[in-house]
C-alpha cells in the first residue's frame, strides 16, 4: 500500500524518519503521534515448479542362469502340475481338439485331390481350399501356442490364469507367426543338411516364444535373447529334451490315456526350464 505523506490531523508533511517501514514519531506541528501501518512483507517469488523425473521405460532382459539339476526340475514341475492339473489337461485338450478340427478339412482335401476322376476345375478349387485351410491352420496354431505359453508361464510364476488366457495371443501374434515360420524353416533345413545343425538350432532357440511373451521383444530380436539364455545350458537342455521324449513315449504306451498327462506335464516342464534360466527359481531346500 502507498505511504501517507501528511499528518492526518494538521496535514503537516511527514518527517523523513517515517519513510522507513514501522517508524513512529510525533508531528512537529501538532504533536500527533504518527505511526505508519505495518506493510505486508514483500512477496517471495514463486518457486519454479520442480519437474518430475520421468523414468525411462525399459524392459528387463532376463537371465541367463544355469539350468538346475534335471531331477529338481522334474520334481518341481510335477508339484506345479499336480496343483493345476485340471487347468493343464483342460487347456491341452481344448487346444488339441481345435487343432484336429482344423487338420480334418486339410486331410480330406488332400485325399480328394488323389482322385484322378475329378475334373481339373474341381481339383483347382479343392487345392485352393486346402491352401486357405493351411494358412488358417498355421495362424490358429500360433495363436493357441501363444496362449498356452502365457498360461504355463503364469502357472510357473504362481500368477492367476485360466482358459481365457488361451485366446490372449493377439498382442504377440504377428511377431510369433514370423518367429515360428523362421524357426520351423531353420530347424527343417538343418535336419535336411545333416540332423545335427537342426538339433543344434532347436537347442539354441527353443525358448524364443517364451522370450517374446516375457520381454515383448520387437521383430525377431527374441532369437538373440534366447541364444543368450541357452548359452552354457545346451547339454542340460538336451537332457530335458531326451527325458521329455521318454515321458511322452511311456504316455502313449499307457493305452494313450497316459499321453493326456505326459504331454501337459512336459509342456509345464519346459516352461519351468525357461523360467529357471531366465529369472531363476526360488531357493530349494535340500530335504
Amino acid at each position: 500500500m502507498p505511504l501517507p505523506t501528511h499528518c492526518p490531523k494538521c496535514q503537516a508533511p511527514f518527517p523523513e524518519s517515517l519513510e522507513r517501514f514501522g517508524a513512529n514519531t510525533a508531528c512537529k506541528r501538532c504533536g500527533q503521534v504518527l505511526r505508519l501501518p505495518d506493510l505486508p512483507p514483500p512477496e517471495e517469488p514463486p518457486e519454479a515448479p520442480i519437474e518430475e523425473e520421468v523414468p525411462e521405460i525399459s524392459r528387463e532382459v532376463p537371465g541367463p542362469r544355469l539350468l538346475p539339476p534335471i531331477d529338481w526340475l522334474m520334481i518341481d514341475a510335477w508339484r506345479l502340475f499336480r496343483g493345476r492339473m485340471g487347468l493343464c489337461i483342460g487347456v491341452f485338450l481344448t487346444s488339441l481338439i481345435l487343432r484336429l478340427a482344423l487338420i480334418a478339412p486339410e486331410l480330406y482335401g488332400n485325399q480328394a485331390l488323389q482322385n484322378q476322376q475329378l475334373q481339373t476345375s474341381t481339383q483347382v478349387l479343392i487345392a485352393l481350399g486346402v491352401a486357405i485351410t493351411v494358412v488358417i491352420r498355421i495362424g490358429v496354431f500360433v495363436w493357441l501356442d501363444i496362449g498356452m505359453h502365457v498360461i504355463l508361464l503364469n502357472i510357473v510364476r504362481g500368477q492367476s490364469t485360466g482358459f481365457k488366457d488361451l485366446f490372449s495371443g493377439r498382442p504377440f501374434f504377428w511377431r510369433a507367426l514370423l518367429g515360428t515360420v523362421f524357426f520351423e524353416i531353420a530347424v527343417g533345413l538343418g535336419l535336411f543338411l545333416g540332423i545335427l545343425p537342426g538339433v543344434l538350432f532347436a537347442l539354441v532357440f527353443w525358448p524364443f516364444l517364451y522370450v517374446l511373451i516375457d520381454t515383448n521383444a520387437p521383430g525377431l530380436s527374441c532369437f538373440p535373447i534366447a541364444a543368450a539364455l541357452t548359452h552354457g545350458n545346451k547339454a542340460a537342455i538336451l537332457w530335458v529334451f531326451a527325458i521329455s521324449f521318454v515321458i511322452c513315449v511311456f504316455g502313449f504306451l499307457s493305452l494313450i490315456i497316459g499321453a493326456f498327462i505326459a504331454l501337459p506335464y512336459v509342456q509345464l516342464l519346459f516352461a519351468l526350464a525357461y523360467e529357471s534360466i531366465a529369472h531363476g527359481l526360488p531357493d530349494r531346500d535340500d530335504e
